[in-house]
């Protein structure tokens, strides 16, 4: 009799502590979107297209919000009894994959962004987010399945809760977490490239904030799962499932601030370039104006040239539509200086055709 009541305290003060986390999950994503709602608006909602970046970035930012508002609301006393077939839902465990997918594609975009003109590293994070996410996957599956067999309705908690947790489950952060590791590395080992160039502040200022908050973000987000790993694998069975949601809602958080200072970026970059642009045609216009006429032919190239003598670009864009070619072999030579390979330049530097 004293070990029956002994149990059941226990699971009481366990699902009382999962009501408190889950909304603790569910407050940190809500706090989040408030802090960064205005940049959301600017960058997500006023130029709303359902491409896959912004796909991801709803179902990484709202969907997974919903399924956390939804856990939270099991765990709260708002509700009545649930019945047993309802308590075996797995809305919950929808919510935790789809959170985690959509991290690791979003994170895979922009470590390949990096990387794009090596071939073995692009297909290496092919092969290893396939294999990571795979693992992940079944083996969350394979546990929710087990765990919906007992998951039964707790009327003194007026909770869903389930008899024991599988040993399968101490094995879902694996995935998530190496691979995770295995971007830094490859994020790292770009920014120590790039810190050995002579003239780092001629790169777009794209590169500048996908290397920045690019590392800052990888190593922000391997120290979370590093630590979720090393607490499912140390906690008891019964202390895992209440810290489930909190993981995923700070990495949510980090990955929404990394997609929205990127494109935040992109829209630097493009109003610099198009103010760059109009300087230079109304330099064009005066200058064809004053030496050959407003009536006069197109002069030569070797004249112009001699009349504007050199242009300082205060910026190059790395719009959406170009910065994927990037090519670390190509931008630095010893003629031409600093290079950055776009597409709408389809002609090589004046250094390297005289070469």
């Amino acid at each position: 009799m004293a070990s029956s009541i002994h149990n059941t305290v226990n699971i009481i003060r366990t699902l009382r502590i999962t009501r408190y986390t889950r909304a603790a999950s569910a407050s940190i994503h809500l706090y989040d979107i408030a802090l960064t709602l205005d940049l959301e608006i600017q960058y997500i909602w006023t130029r709303l297209s359902f491409n896959l970046h912004t796909v991801l970035y709803i179902v990484n930012r709202y969907i997974c919000l919903a399924f956390f508002l939804f856990a939270t609301y099991k765990t709260t006393d708002f509700h009545g009894k649930f019945s047993d077939a309802f308590c075996r839902l797995p809305l919950d465990s929808i919510g935790f994959m789809l959170g985690n997918v959509a991290n690791a594609v979003i994170l895979t975009l922009r470590v390949r962004a990096l990387w794009l003109q090596r071939r073995v590293v692009i297909w290496s994070i092919y092969v290893f987010f396939v294999a990571a996410m795979s693992t992940f996957l079944i083996t969350a599956n394979l546990s929710n399945a087990e765990i919906r067999t007992t998951m039964h309705y707790f009327p003194p908690a007026n909770r869903c809760m389930s008899i024991g947790i599988p040993r399968l489950m101490k094995g879902i952060p694996i995935g998530p977490t190496v691979y995770t590791l295995f971007l830094t590395v490859l994020t790292l080992v770009k920014a120590l490239d790039i810190m050995k160039w002579r003239d780092r502040t001629s790169l777009p200022f794209f590169y500048q904030v996908l290397m920045q908050d690019g590392v800052a973000h990888f190593v922000i987000s391997s120290g979370i799962l590093t630590l979720n790993l090393i607490y499912w694998n140390t906690a008891s069975g019964a202390r895992i499932a209440p810290f489930l949601g909190i993981p995923t809602a700070l990495l949510s958080s980090v990955t929404a601030r990394l997609v929205l200072n990127l494109k935040a970026s992109l829209d630097h970059e493009q109003r610099e370039t198009n103010r760059v642009s109009a300087n230079l045609t109304g330099l064009f216009t005066r200058v064809h104006r004053q030496d050959f006429g407003t009536e006069g032919g197109v002069a030569p190239e070797a004249d112009v040239g001699s009349k504007l003598g050199s242009l300082t670009l205060p910026s190059l864009s790395a719009s959406s539509g170009n910065y994927n070619t990037w090519d670390s072999k190509r931008l630095h030579s010893e003629e031409a200086g600093l290079l950055i390979p776009l597409r709408r330049m389809s002609s090589e530097p004046r250094a390297n055709r005289e070469g």
